[in-house]
């Protein structure tokens, strides 16, 4: 039977960067670069192991915002269930307690450091998720535009609660 762990991670955002640890040299996966993680223990929440672990880990005190998503990776001899959580700094200063290094990094550079594979399908997920966002805002302001040029004469506010109240009464 494979070992199955469950796993809590921070998804920790500062200034469009993303926090990453290093582990250590001599542990599994050393020299890696991951997510701040750690193992949940029995009778503990999945928040309550987050918390925990940053605080240990990093030696800062974190605010967990919600569930983000949950990331599974297997191998032939066992199983790791990542719950990421969106978190954010309530007090402290990052020092690395219990890995090697951390860096702030944006999004898009997260291919030049070499992840743990559940962490790379993390890294995956948030590109994905930044893509979708830059389509949506790219779509938001070309309809604007679009209705702030072709009808010029007409009070736009109108034009768009119209448009509301249109797509609100088809559903």
């Amino acid at each position: 039977m494979k070992r199955h762990l469950k796993v809590v991670a921070a998804l920790i955002k500062k200034q469009g960067k993303v926090l990453i640890c290093q582990r250590k040299e001599n542990d599994t996966l050393g020299n890696l670069w991951e997510f701040p993680r750690g193992k949940v223990e029995d009778n503990e929440t999945l928040k309550e192991a987050i918390i925990r672990e940053i605080k240990e880990e990093l030696n800062i005190e974190i605010k967990v915002k919600k569930l983000v998503d949950k990331f599974i990776e297997e191998t032939k001899n066992f199983k790791i269930t990542v719950y990421l959580f969106e978190s954010s700094i309530k007090r402290g200063e990052i020092k690395p307690l219990e890995c090697k290094d951390f860096k702030m990094v944006s999004i898009d550079n997260l291919s030049n450091y070499q992840l743990a594979p559940v962490d790379e399908k993390i890294a995956d997920y948030l590109k994905r998720e930044k893509s979708k966002l830059r389509k949506s805002s790219f779509s938001h302001h070309l309809f604007f535009n679009m209705v702030t040029y072709i009808f010029p004469f007409y009070d736009v506010i109108n034009i768009l609660s119209n448009i509301s109240r249109m797509v609100s009464n088809s559903f």
